[in-house]
């Protein structure tokens, strides 16, 4: 029998050693032993069933009574003027499965949690409907077990997408939780079991968790050796260096488009406008003082524009449909070369040309369309 006497406002009595007030009860599988709020690791008591307690000479007929009577005797705030409130355990200490069928999930006998440091039980099994969501829509229920030895749903609010759980009850402690679309109810979250507290021999270890330095910040021979190659890069702060950017290829690059670059263009697409630019300008303006003979009839040709044309036979030298923007030529007729000229919609002459007739001298002249209209000048 563990003897255990109530002696002062500060101090108690286990098995007539005296012992501060700076203990509590802890409850394992139906067992009950005494330990200290402030190391568990410190046991006065091994797990031992409730009747072979005694609190100032009364043996109790439940764990429930012999906790409710025992923690004021073995504890007060004020013991070691520590100013902590009691550690109350609230836990799941043994989970006994969960059955799934269609919109119910059965909670099978013989669950074990605490609740304020009272243990609580389902003797029989507890079956809880979930009903389907609206259309279109998801919940995410939580189940709690309570005070009252069973488990109850708490719905939580409907939404289109990453719903939330409602609020825990008080006096509860949460069992799992369900997520319930329109067309099915999904499998319960594991519970857990015990406090979910990590053991000390964990600190620092596989698996385990990583110790604070005395800023309280982890230490650094505890944060693994990342790359770019394992983390997601940000929104703001990139990877991409200087260096990186300014050896980057221009894989994909076209040179099809030439229109005006804009704010909405990529690098690569508005490298591709520019080349087809430069293209365009290198195809439609020669270099001045190239020289062009003609010796027959001829249309005007977009890569006359910016070079000297020579007409050295006679001929009829035609206007065609499409010509390049602001094309414009210097042109010279030999001697006794005569040159009619001629003109295709829709362009227009700005006035007749005048005639080449053919004379003993050189005939010097000049072909402009002006700008990007349908008018065009020939002056000699």
């Amino acid at each position: 029998m563990i003897i255990i006497l109530n002696i002062s406002a500060e101090k108690f009595s286990l098995n007539g050693i005296p012992y501060f007030k700076n203990f509590m009860p802890h409850v394992v599988s139906g067992k009950l032993k005494i330990v200290n709020v402030y190391d568990t690791s410190f046991e006065l008591s091994g797990l031992d069933i409730f009747s072979n307690y005694s609190v100032d000479g009364v043996v109790f007929s439940s764990l429930a009574a012999l906790q409710n009577a025992l923690l004021p005797v073995i504890y007060t705030r004020n013991s070691l003027n520590f100013e902590s409130d009691l550690p109350y355990y609230n836990q799941i200490t043994k989970e006994n499965g969960i059955t799934n069928a269609g919109l119910k999930k059965t909670f099978l006998a013989g669950w074990e949690w605490l609740i304020n440091n009272v243990q609580y039980i389902n003797t029989g099994d507890i079956e809880i409907t979930f009903p389907l969501a609206s259309t279109g829509k998801q919940r995410l229920d939580r189940v709690v077990a309570t005070n009252l030895n069973t488990f109850i749903r708490i719905p939580g609010a409907e939404s289109i997408s990453s719903p939330t759980a409602d609020p825990r009850p008080d006096n509860t402690i949460d069992a799992t939780f369900v997520l319930v679309t329109d067309s099915e109810v999904n499998e319960p979250t594991p519970p857990v079991i015990g406090d979910g507290k990590e053991d000390k021999v964990n600190k620092n270890q596989p698996n385990g968790y990583a110790g604070l330095d005395s800023f309280g910040k982890i230490n650094f021979s505890q944060i693994p050796n990342l790359t770019t190659d394992n983390i997601s890069e940000g929104v703001v702060n990139k990877y991409s260096t200087l260096s990186l950017v300014m050896s980057y290829v221009l894989t994909g690059v076209s040179f099809t488009v030439g229109t005006a670059i804009t704010a909405t263009d990529t690098v690569l697409s508005a490298f591709g406008k520019l080349q087809k630019q430069i293209n365009d300008l290198i195809t439609g303006k020669q270099v001045i003082d190239e020289q062009i003979e003609i010796i027959g009839n001829s249309n005007v040709l977009n890569a006359w524009s910016g070079k000297t044309v020579l007409f050295t036979a006679n001929c009829t030298i035609t206007v065609p449909a499409t010509l390049n923007n602001q094309l414009n030529f210097p042109f010279i007729v030999y001697p006794g070369v005569t040159v009619t000229w001629s003109i295709t919609s829709p362009f227009s002459w700005v006035a007749p040309p005048t005639p080449t007739v053919a004379t003993a001298d050189l005939v010097f002249g000049m072909f402009v369309r002006k700008l990007n209209s349908n008018t065009v000048s020939v002056n000699v």
